[in-house]
């Protein structure tokens, strides 16, 4: 008796699971159908407003070079020290630590390339003095 019970439960169950997945897969048909539409629907959009959207990006152009041009007139307006202002505003400033270790690592370059400089003139003098 209990094995016909358990029997029926997964009998049950794999009816639930079967309708269950013929649900999903019904879903999953809906949507691709959908998208399909979606797709041939944007593509004659597409297809329509071709001379539009090149109308739209002349519009937009114009408009660019509009803006461009007032911002050169506010700049013309503006005097030579206002825009110095601007840009010293922009400006990211090394911090006091930055500046020391960028000091010290020019001053440790320099001493290397005098060092250099100095042993390529004794080799120089060196040889010179073997010639002479």
């Amino acid at each position: 008796m209990a094995r016909k019970k358990i029997v029926k439960d997964v009998e049950a169950e794999e009816k639930v699971k079967k309708s269950k997945k013929d649900e999903i897969e019904e879903e999953v048909t809906e949507v691709e159908v959908e998208n399909q539409e979606e797709v041939e629907e944007i593509d004659t959009r597409i297809d329509d407003d071709d001379d539009f959207e090149d109308e739209e990006v002349e519009e937009k152009n114009t408009k660019k070079d509009k803006k461009g041009n007032k911002e050169k007139k506010q700049t013309k307006k503006d005097g030579y020290f206002k825009q110095v202002g601007k840009e010293l505003k922009k400006v990211v400033w090394p911090k006091g630590s930055d500046i020391i270790k960028y000091s010290f690592a020019v001053i440790i370059f320099c001493v290397v390339l005098c060092l250099f400089f100095v042993g390529i003139d004794f080799i120089a003098s060196l040889v010179k003095g073997l010639f002479v």
